[in-house]
């Protein structure tokens, strides 16, 4: 089986477990989980254990092909109505947030660090 037919059945059975046994905000359930939940079902899958990068990947790949797939600090949900449509883009916008704050951070350390080679005693203020 090629790479790319192996992502496809695993979108499927990703889509499919999160649209039945975390139905809403409510249910959300955490990607080792789902992992363990598919390892039960089809070994060939080799979903290692706490290892859930695949499940975290086939949720961004759904996700780009529009379907409402939420998260929360608790895991992954079907966020199948406007509600749960709504909390998910705003807990995605949120993350954006905290991303571009860390990138901020980043881009001043970066410049203070850049100063500092070339021997200047200038302090980058916080933004």
């Amino acid at each position: 089986m090629s790479k790319q037919n192996g992502r496809a059945r695993l979108d499927l059975w990703v889509l499919d477990t999160i649209k039945r046994l975390a139905p809403n905000e409510n249910h959300p359930m955490l990607s080792g989980r789902i992992g363990q939940y598919l390892n039960t079902y089809d070994f060939t899958l080799s979903i290692q254990g706490s290892d859930c990068r695949a499940v975290r990947a086939s949720c961004h790949r759904l996700r780009e092909r529009g379907y409402p797939i939420g998260s929360c600090g608790r895991g992954y949900y079907w966020a199948g109505t406007p509600e749960g449509i709504a909390l998910a883009r705003r807990h995605q916008i949120g993350r954006i947030i905290k991303q571009a704050r860390a990138l901020r951070a980043f881009d001043r350390a970066t410049y203070q660090a850049v100063l500092e080679a070339l021997g200047q005693e200038r302090m980058v203020q916080d933004a």
